[in-house]
């Protein structure tokens, strides 16, 4: 593997993370942590992936913890704060859908999903 590829990789990850970034409200001031975390993550499952052969979700999967590892220290480095969850509406979907799918399982009283989703209902 050459060194060009994986800078690359981690150049082109960098530049969707400012389009996201843009397009997310962030402050401008945030686009260079954004970029370079951004770039360490994926890098970091490119390596994996194709120099040491693993599968794609182990792979994003440390990808993922190298950018949540190091998030906390950027955002204290750069006094931006950090944002968890970036689309509220996202996660929202995301609970609904779990609950939906473990009440179908019969894990979980159908109750519980309407007290969840009155509970975490999106602002206007």
């Amino acid at each position: 593997m050459i060194m060009t590829d994986i800078l690359l990789d981690g150049f082109f990850a960098a530049i969707a993370a400012i389009g996201f970034g843009s397009i997310s409200n962030v402050p401008v001031r945030a686009f260079k942590g954004c970029a370079l975390l951004a770039a360490a993550g994926h890098a970091t499952r490119f390596v994996l992936t194709h120099a040491c052969g693993w599968g794609l979700i182990p792979a994003a999967f440390i990808g993922a913890l190298v950018i949540g590892f190091f998030a906390p220290k950027a955002s204290r480095h750069w006094r931006i704060p950090a944002v968890l969850v970036p689309c509220y509406a996202v996660f929202v979907s995301l609970l609904s859908v779990c609950l939906r799918a473990s009440t179908m399982m019969g894990t979980v009283a159908p109750s519980t999903i309407s007290m969840t989703m009155m509970t975490h209902t999106m602002p206007l």
